[in-house]
């Protein structure tokens, strides 16, 4: 939820389901054994759905910024 502050559904839910990829080799390397062709290739088809999806909706501009990067970005003004 935290992560939608910084970017757009359109390009924070793809980043979230790119985990599935990335466990993939280290549940193998934890239950000791080789990832299999089929798992690499429904790894790369995953990915290959994740680039297209990124691609047709692109991540939008935010038409503002929200409040928590406007109060970690903008420089604090000291009071007199």
């Amino acid at each position: 939820m935290a992560a939608l502050h910084y970017g757009p559904l359109t390009l924070v839910q793809p980043l979230g389901a790119l985990t599935l990829v990335a466990a993939l080799p280290l549940g193998a390397y934890r239950a000791r054994r080789r990832v299999t062709r089929t798992e690499w290739r429904g790894a790369l088809w995953t990915l290959a759905g994740l680039v297209g999806l990124v691609a047709v909706t692109g991540p939008a501009a935010p038409a503002r910024r929200s409040a928590c990067a406007s109060r970690w970005s903008s420089p604090r003004r000291r009071r007199s």
